[in-house]
Order: C-alpha cells, then structure tokens, then sequence
C-alpha cells in the first residue's frame, strides 16, 4: 500500500470517528485519545495550528497518559496558532 492510500485512509477514519462524534465518546478512553492525536497530526502536517490545538486540548481533557513529545508539539501548535508568544520572559518581569 502506498503512503497516499494510508494517509487518505487514516483521514478518512478520523473524519468517520468526528462525525460521529456522540459514539467515539463512548469509545474506550486510549482510543479516543489515537483519534485525536491522529487528527492533530494530520492537522500540523496540513499547516491548520488552531484545528490542531482545539483536538490537543480535548486530548489533554482524556483521563490517559500522552506520550512524551505531545507538550513540545502542543506548545508549537499553540505558537504558530498565536495563542502564546515564543519567547520566555525573564524571572521577576
């Protein structure tokens, strides 16, 4: 199979799980959460920062564990998003 057809086929089935949005919340909380990082990774690949924040942050909603890179890519999405600034600020200012 190629990469297009898996690709496609894996927008197709979190298109599926969105629609039918009453029934994948009763779906086991792990998958639930293979959903939603799905669909925001396909989000971030296709350059759509706010879609990708709003599925992470009903991720971080989830009662489950994120795997260890999700807060970088959280904090990235919500950057090019515009919802935070890049910069730290100093201690004290």
């Amino acid at each position: 199979m190629s990469r297009s057809f898996l690709t496609r086929f894996t927008g197709f089935l979190v298109c599926c799980a969105t629609i039918s949005l009453p029934r994948a919340q009763d779906l086991p909380v792990e998958i639930q959460a293979d959903l939603l990082l799905t669909a925001a990774k396909q989000q971030i690949d296709a350059g759509n920062w706010s879609e990708a924040v709003k599925s992470m942050k009903k991720l971080t909603g989830l009662k489950t564990t994120l795997p260890d890179e999700f807060h970088f890519h959280y904090g990235k999405a919500m950057e090019k998003a515009g919802l935070v600034s890049g910069r730290l600020n100093p201690r004290g200012s």
